[in-house]
């Protein structure tokens, strides 16, 4: 099971939206931990970052 780090930037912005949303990040947190690459997620490296990801929760919202 991998690790997930949380930055203060996302524990910020993660108060800030619907609980709606939370719940699906904290699915998509399950899904990551468990498989980084599944196709479910959306998962895209970032151009100009060294092993940073991206994964998209809603269509109108990204996270790193």
């Amino acid at each position: 099971m991998r690790q997930i780090e949380k930055t203060s930037v996302f524990t910020k912005d993660f108060k800030k939206v619907s609980t709606n949303i939370q719940e699906e990040v904290w699915k998509i947190i399950c899904i990551l931990r468990e498989n980084a690459f599944d196709r479910r997620l959306n998962i895209k490296k970032l151009e100009g970052y060294k092993n940073i990801w991206r994964v998209k929760v809603k269509t109108r919202l990204n996270w790193i």
